[in-house]
């Protein structure tokens, strides 16, 4: 594989979950072993050897879990995940033009081999930016997207897992850009899509109707989610 870093956003709070003041919500077990842990797992089994997880609410219980085994780097401020990303971004090697983004708390289904998919996939397109799509019986309350009549991806409005494949180059240009010209004042990773849209830029995508994701975003999910693992 070429020289592939991997970024997995895992600062958030999680207030809906209920978090405790020293767990990580991407620390929550699925059947015995933390949700998160099953990424890394993956990510290795794939070939990708450099990982950085950016922390930030109750990161001991990331860093005492993972120690020495991932990169750090800390979101010190709590501004969206492509303030995140841009954390991340830090700590990737400069000769590693490829990366691939996930959030710690609904990667945990992503097997090694959909990695390998999704960076062979963005490889072969020459893409800039290759999204993660899936079918799900009911996606209200999702991101979405919507495809022109072409089936070009035009902006998020269908079933978004939030898992991506970057150029480091098209990163640099597009980070940048992203405003936060919302209620919340964050800088959205999903934002990147619609500048890459506006700026021409290559949008590939992976449609699996298989696979069983599941964020986890309140009890009743993570109920859900440790159906699905077990």
């Amino acid at each position: 594989m070429d020289k592939v870093s991997a970024i997995i956003l895992a600062a958030g709070k999680g207030t809906r979950m209920r978090s405790t003041e020293d767990s990580n919500k991407a620390m929550l077990h699925l059947d015995g072993k933390p949700m998160v842990s099953y990424t890394v797992e993956n990510m290795r089994r794939s070939g990708i050897s450099n990982i950085v997880m950016v922390v930030g609410y109750a990161k001991e219980s990331i860093m005492d879990y993972f120690k020495n085994t991932v990169q750090y780097v800390v979101q010190e401020e709590q501004l969206g995940t492509a303030h995140a990303l841009s954390c991340g971004l830090k700590l990737v090697p400069s000769d590693h033009q490829t990366i691939i983004s996930v959030y710690g708390d609904d990667s945990y289904t992503y097997p090694a081999v959909l990695y390998q998919k999704m960076i062979d996939i963005h490889h072969s397109t020459s893409a800039d930016v290759t999204l993660l799509t899936v079918y799900l019986d009911d996606p209200s309350g999702l991101g979405r997207i919507v495809r022109d009549s072409t089936e070009h991806v035009m902006r998020i409005h269908e079933v978004n897992t939030g898992c991506y494949v970057f150029n480091r180059s098209f990163l640099d240009t597009c980070l940048p850009q992203i405003k936060n010209e919302n209620a919340a004042h964050e800088y959205y990773v999903t934002d990147i899509i619609r500048l890459a849209v506006k700026n021409g830029n290559t949008i590939a995508d992976v449609r699996e109707t298989n696979l069983r994701w599941r964020g986890v975003n309140s009890p009743e999910e993570l109920e859900e989610a440790r159906k699905i693992i077990t």
